[in-house]
């Protein structure tokens, strides 16, 4: 899978560029706060219909602008693609030409795999970094699962407000059962995708680790499903009704959800123990390696062709000895990343170099 060309209008501080980009490597350098990032996050929104920032539409548009329009065209084995997204208030996708009605309809067409500075506390961080680590990679494989997430953003949304609003004596909770019925059936679908995926991310991810380590670490995964059974695996549905009818009063009394797939999360293992707490920084920095190593051989498994990989200032974060790692690994696939030297990326092969300051890209010959 290969990215052509990207337009970009009134998008973050971008106010009209269009970027051209090589089979191999291309490298967009220059100071900070300048629209590097701002280049490859345009690039994941049209592969999975959100910001990896966790911006709103609103906030991506450029400041003083109504909307903001996007198109990628890029090249898959069987065909030429084209994915255009326009937002003036309401997000309209269009796909080789064709109105979109679902945004679940694009995610994924376009695959990536961003690898950003965020992802170096990925072991260290909370349950929500971990989610969406393991989500973000499924919505692309799997547009159905990108549906499930989103219609279970909802229902746990209207289930929390009804709680809310039953607590102080607004509202009965008659209507509860319907929303944990909801929530059960698509806690199902979520947990058993979230389980498979880390499942086949483990085998490849503790390869990665044991030649990264010359061969001392073992790198283990093991889910953590919100409810779980006494064997730590996730629930049936109607071992999930349970446990919420079982938490009734304490919900209402809470006013919020207490169990569910939004409190999901995974722990990463070295020789067996937690890397979270007893981990080195460095033994750390190479599981998150082994674990985006692992998400583009899923991903790319899973579409049958390889994800463009989208790395933002990463290189500058990493030590030499990861850093080269890091540039060996990416020597057979599209790769764009973003750098504040020039010189950072010196020793990929022939790269396609782009300057980007104010918003603005210029092209410049490969060194």
């Amino acid at each position: 899978m290969t990215a052509d060309r990207l337009v970009i209008r009134n998008f973050r501080n971008i106010e009209n560029q269009t970027v051209v980009f090589s089979e191999g490597t291309n490298v967009l350098w220059g100071e900070n706060a300048q629209g590097k990032t701002n280049i490859l996050e345009a690039m994941f929104l049209l592969s999975c219909g959100r910001s990896f920032r966790g911006a709103n539409d609103r906030e991506l548009t450029r400041h003083g602008e109504r909307g903001f329009s996007l198109a990628l065209s890029f090249r898959t084995r069987e065909r030429d693609m084209k994915i255009e997204l326009e937002y003036g208030g309401r997000k309209a996708f269009r796909l080789n030409g064709a109105p979109v009605r679902r945004t679940a309809d694009v995610v994924g067409r376009f695959c990536c795999v961003l690898f950003a500075p965020e992802h170096l506390s990925l072991i260290k961080g909370g349950p929500a970094e971990k989610r969406r680590f393991t989500d973000m990679a499924l919505c692309q494989m799997k547009p159905a699962v990108f549906s499930a997430l989103s219609d279970y953003q909802r229902v746990v949304s209207q289930k929390n407000a009804l709680l809310r609003a039953a607590a102080e004596g607004r509202a009965s909770l008659s209507s509860l059962d319907v929303w944990n019925e909801r929530l059960a059936a698509l806690c199902v679908v979520i947990q058993k995708n979230r389980a498979e995926f880390l499942e086949s991310c483990r085998s490849r991810a503790a390869e990665v680790q044991r030649e990264l380590s010359s061969g001392r670490e073992e790198l283990g995964i093991v889910y953590e499903p919100s409810p779980a059974g006494e064997d730590g695996a996730a629930l049936s549905e109607g071992g999930i009704m349970d446990r919420l009818n079982a938490l009734r009063e304490r919900e209402a009394a809470a006013g919020g959800c207490l169990i569910g797939a939004q409190r999901d999360s995974f722990a990463v293992l070295i020789n067996g123990r937690d890397a979270r707490d007893f981990a080195s920084q460095g033994q750390q920095r190479s599981a998150v390696l082994a674990l985006k190593n692992a998400e583009c051989a899923v991903l790319g498994e899973a579409v049958g062709e390889e994800p463009t990989l989208l790395l933002d200032d990463v290189l500058s974060e990493l030590d030499p000895f990861r850093r080269a790692y890091v540039l060996s690994s990416v020597r057979d696939r599209q790769v764009i990343l973003t750098c504040c030297e020039a010189e950072s990326a010196e020793n990929i092969g022939r790269v396609r170099f782009m300057k980007v300051k104010n918003g603005a890209v210029t092209g410049e010959d490969p060194v």
